[in-house]
């Protein structure tokens, strides 16, 4: 789960009212939590230090229920960029002061991985990274050839690629999740082998207007969402789930 500022706008290059905000991560983040609880699922947070420093009881709360709460980059408004090694200690820092706990996973605006971060992200302090994104995501970064489940080189943090599906790498993203067929992804979700390394955004599970986006963009987002998840988490007949610091384990 991604928690940030409402950035798609600036991705997209189209105007909202709400760019920039963090009200629909905050909005969705109270729909995840209850989702999540009513499931008994564990999950794994990406937060911008922004939004911990504006949500830390929430986070905190979080943490008390099982879920882990990870790094999602230093600055997501700004994420052509690289980061640092300097700006990753010095974000991962910041969100330690608001949640209580040194983080031990990151992920990359726009998924922004590159050979030299797992590397980086090691001498930084971190255990395992989970920006690489091994099908075709325009207008992410995507490694259409990258690896499929966990590993470690060395030197490097732990490596979780995102789950896509078949020979394509079709993308289990919150995008294709609410507007796929619902029975396909089904389908895939129980029959693929690899981890289930799902990723949706916090702002998709609240409503929001088109703005400048086609209404297409903003479809299915809301309380819809979260049934459709509950109802897919539950198709995939997977009956054990873990946060990503759990499954960093089953690197090779």
């Amino acid at each position: 789960m991604d928690v940030e500022p409402f950035s798609a706008p600036t991705i997209y290059g189209v105007s909202h009212p709400e760019e920039g905000s963090l009200e629909p991560s905050l909005r969705g983040l109270k729909v995840l939590r209850s989702l999540l609880s009513h499931l008994g699922i564990p999950a794994t947070f990406f937060v911008t230090p922004l939004v911990a420093e504006n949500a830390s009881d929430d986070l905190r709360s979080l943490l008390r229920q099982g879920h882990e709460v990870a790094l999602h980059q230093e600055d997501h408004m700004r994420s052509g960029r690289r980061p640092s090694l300097g700006s990753l200690v010095e974000a991962r820092s910041r969100l330690a002061e608001s949640i209580g706990v040194q983080p031990l996973g990151y992920r990359a605006a726009r998924l922004r991985w590159w050979p030299g971060l797992p590397m980086m992200l090691n001498q930084a302090g971190f255990h395992y990274d989970s920006s690489l994104y091994p099908g075709l995501l325009p207008p992410y970064h995507f490694r259409f050839w990258g690896r499929r489940r966990p590993y470690q080189e060395e030197g490097g943090a732990v490596e979780i690629p995102l789950f896509v599906w078949g020979m394509m790498g079709l993308p289990f993203n919150g995008f294709f999740l609410r507007l796929l067929p619902e029975a396909l992804l089904g389908w895939g979700l129980k029959k693929s082998p690899a981890p289930l390394v799902l990723y949706v955004h916090a702002w998709e599970f609240t409503e929001l207007q088109p703005g400048g986006f086609p209404k297409w963009f903003v479809r299915g987002c809301g309380s819809s969402f979260a049934h459709r998840m509950s109802r897919l988490l539950a198709a995939s007949g997977r009956k054990n789930w873990f946060t990503l610091k759990d499954l960093r384990l089953s690197a090779r």
